[in-house]
């Protein structure tokens, strides 16, 4: 299992960055066949430039299926309606 602070990523990096660095770190984790578990702790908000470099990448590159290996602690109910927005927007071609 990796459990990964996001709060302590997005310290000191641009929001981009922040997300190059949570891909790098999640997708030996996936490639391992571990569980991730993303701790929102302190985060307060999650912009798409943070999100497409890093949950967007993921599930582009590895689909849907991969987001079942996701776990989240101290995760606020707008952060996970925020997430599955996010991840079904990306997810779902345009029409």
């Amino acid at each position: 299992m990796c459990t990964i602070n996001i709060s302590t990523i997005m310290q000191g990096r641009t929001f981009p960055d922040a997300g190059s660095a949570l891909f790098d770190m999640i997708n030996p984790a996936l490639d391992a066949g571990d569980r991730i578990t993303l701790d929102m702790n302190g985060v307060d908000v999650l912009p798409s430039m943070f999100l497409n470099p890093s949950i967007g990448r993921i599930v582009k590159e590895r689909g849907m299926s991969a987001m079942s290996r996701f776990t989240f602690r101290n995760i606020s109910r707008s952060q996970m309606e925020r997430l599955r927005s996010y991840v079904y927007k990306i997810y779902t071609p345009a029409k």
